[in-house]
């Protein structure tokens, strides 16, 4: 989601997206709060609802990170993403009945655990069907799952392992279709060249 447009927090309320790497962070920062793990402080004059740039969010970004265990760099790239969505990435996959591997890898090629990425981008570029793919999951707007639930990166990861369950099972097991069947349809790997390119990225991906 690109800088200025509106997107959802966890609880539902709206606001102005900021770079992704401070949305992420205090999506992140939001999420351990709701797990009562601790209060990461918020840098002085730091506003979460008009995220900025500079300084104000590599100081989140180290305290996030201090907070998962990993290297204060103040870069909240992938492995910070990964690590503090883990928990509820489990989740989703424990509801389904799925490996955490196999969600994980699904949801790092689809938007490296960037919870605002959006494609086709710049806004507002969309794909020539008018459609648009939003969020952790990368939900694409066809599907019919609103902005509030694509942006909410618990209820995307349910709806992502969901998915790809019930493709698993259509698919008589066969995890390669299934998962190309996420990025390009139903037919998947056993009919596009490009389902077959994603499936070699997908077991690329290390989570």
């Amino acid at each position: 989601m690109p800088f200025g447009q509106d997107i959802y927090k966890n609880d539902g309320t709206k606001y102005r997206a900021g770079t992704p790497a401070a949305f992420g962070c205090v999506e992140v920062k939001l999420m351990l709060e709701r797990r009562a793990a601790g209060t990461i402080p918020i840098p002085e004059g730091f506003d979460a609802h008009t995220l900025t740039f500079g300084k104000q969010a590599e100081q989140l970004c180290a305290s996030v990170q201090a907070a998962l265990g990993l290297k204060a760099d103040g870069q909240c790239g992938p492995s910070t993403m990964r690590e503090g969505f883990k928990p509820d990435l489990q989740f989703a996959a424990q509801r389904v009945g799925m490996k955490l591997e196999t969600i994980c890898k699904l949801i790092s090629l689809e938007s490296n655990f960037n919870p605002s990425a959006f494609n086709p981008a710049p806004w507002p570029s969309s794909y020539p069907n008018g459609s648009r793919d939003r969020g952790i999951a990368q939900i694409n707007t066809q599907t019919g799952v609103a902005d509030p639930i694509a942006f909410n990166v618990r209820a995307a990861f349910e709806y992502a392992a969901g998915r790809l369950s019930d493709a698993i099972e259509s698919q008589d097991g066969d995890l390669d279709v299934a998962i190309a069947s996420y990025n390009v349809g139903t037919l998947g790997a056993s009919y596009y060249e490009r389902g077959r390119d994603y499936v070699k990225l997908y077991h690329q991906q290390k989570c």
